[in-house]
């Protein structure tokens, strides 16, 4: 309620409610608002006694927007190994437990992979990573495309339980230093499987006096087990280069 004080008027005016004098102002709304069904009372009835207001919508609340993310990553850089990755099922989904082997509990980190969920990605980290990987607690296979990728260091990783793509023209890919495939153990997919053991050094810079610069890397790709799908993609390589400069008595380099 809005007064109006007014110095230079007489005392009776000085308090004057301003919605008296504007009938389209509030007085008018409210009782709109809030008026009483009296179509009874025109009709001779006794009204009942309780006011029927009237509906107001004011506005609506906005919905709150949820993506469903098709991809979990699970970084390794996050969290201290050596790993063990396995499967479960909470609830009736599909769930990826992330290990330590050496830890009591434990347990890292709970990924549900169902739903939406079209991809797992596993990402190493920039040392060296050893991870085990054994799904055998889902009896019907995965229905995710799975995927791992070392980066820095010498990466291992061991299918050390029955591992299954089931998902339709799904992919299993694994890209490490070195890849084993336990005895007993089957790794298989429905769409298909690459086992991809690679190891790069990169480029090695050497103005050394000396004659030779040597050193050894290696690429493994070891199956015990058995591995199936469609289409299997097994390899092994190393990768490196030697940038060598020499000047003097020595004459050009090579390598």
């Amino acid at each position: 309620m809005v007064f109006d004080f007014s110095f230079g008027k007489n005392r009776k005016s000085r308090r004057r409610n301003q919605t008296q004098e504007q009938p389209g102002g509030l007085v008018p709304w409210l009782s709109s608002i809030f008026a009483t069904d009296d179509k009874s009372a025109k009709r001779g009835q006794k009204p009942s006694g309780r006011a029927k207001s009237k509906q107001v919508i004011s506005a609506m609340e906005a919905l709150e927007v949820r993506v469903l993310l098709s991809t979990v990553t699970i970084e390794l850089s996050s969290y201290s190994g050596p790993f063990t990755l396995e499967a479960i099922k909470i609830v009736g989904q599909d769930h990826l437990i992330l290990k330590d082997q050496a830890a009591i509990p434990a347990q890292l980190a709970l990924f549900d992979i169902s739903g939406a969920v079209t991809d797992v990605v596993i990402n190493g980290s920039n040392a060296a990573d050893n991870i085990r990987i054994n799904t055998s607690g889902l009896t019907g296979g995965l229905d995710d495309n799975i995927s791992f990728t070392g980066l820095g260091g010498n990466d291992v990783v061991t299918f050390t339980g029955n591992t299954n793509v089931s998902r339709t023209s799904g992919t299993l890919s694994i890209l490490a230093e070195s890849i084993t495939v336990n005895a007993g153990v089957t790794v298989e997919s429905a769409g298909s499987l690459t086992l991809a053991a690679e190891s790069d050094l990169g480029t090695i810079n050497t103005q050394a006096l000396s004659a030779a610069n040597s050193g050894t890397h290696s690429a493994t790709v070891v199956i015990n087990g058995a591995v199936t799908s469609p289409v299997v993609n097994i390899t092994a390589k190393t990768k490196g280069s030697v940038s060598a400069k020499s000047t003097g008595m020595f004459g050009p380099a090579s390598n």
